[in-house]
């Protein structure tokens, strides 16, 4: 069983999938908790206290769930509220070291590839190797034909607005 922790702006979601007979992933479970990650980040860039302690919780309480309906298996991704914070990355490596679950955070254009496949309602999530980016083959492919490679190197604006932010 595998189970997908989606940490986003305004709220933490779960997936529990597993494979049938037929080797193709059935969907469990699907729960949301609103902890609105993002509150207050127009003002100050960064993720406030009780932002943070309301989406661990969610966090926590969907990590136990998954671990006590047997998943073997548990991944969890950010979005733009942890690209964009000047302290997302330092939310990402607390979750870890709480729930002991590694938080990838997405890149933009990882963030809409997926949205789309969950608005198709495939499972391309479900059977996309989650320790690798979907987007690293394509990207490499397009960098090495592209005529500059300054439009593959240049850091994105979350990138240079995490780098503009003043201390969290």
């Amino acid at each position: 069983m595998r189970a997908i922790i989606d940490i986003g702006t305004n709220s933490v979601r779960l997936l529990l999938a597993e494979k049938d007979d037929k080797d193709e992933w059935k969907v469990l479970k699907k729960d949301l908790r609103s902890s609105r990650l993002g509150e207050g980040m127009t003002d100050t860039a960064c993720i406030g206290q009780g932002a943070r302690e309301r989406t661990l919780q969610a966090v926590e309480g969907f990590v136990k769930e998954a671990k006590e309906a047997g998943a073997d298996e548990i991944f969890a991704y950010g979005t733009s509220i942890m690209r964009d914070a000047g302290n997302g990355p330092d939310f990402a490596k607390l979750v870890e070291e709480t729930t002991g679950v590694k938080v990838r955070i997405l890149s933009g254009t990882e963030e809409a590839y997926y949205s789309y496949i969950g608005a198709a309602g495939t499972p391309g999530v479900l059977t996309a190797d989650p320790r690798r980016s979907a987007w690293d083959s394509a990207r490499t492919s397009a960098c090495a034909t592209a005529s500059s490679s300054d439009a593959c190197a240049a850091p994105s604006s979350s990138t240079r607005r995490r780098q503009e932010a003043s201390a969290c």
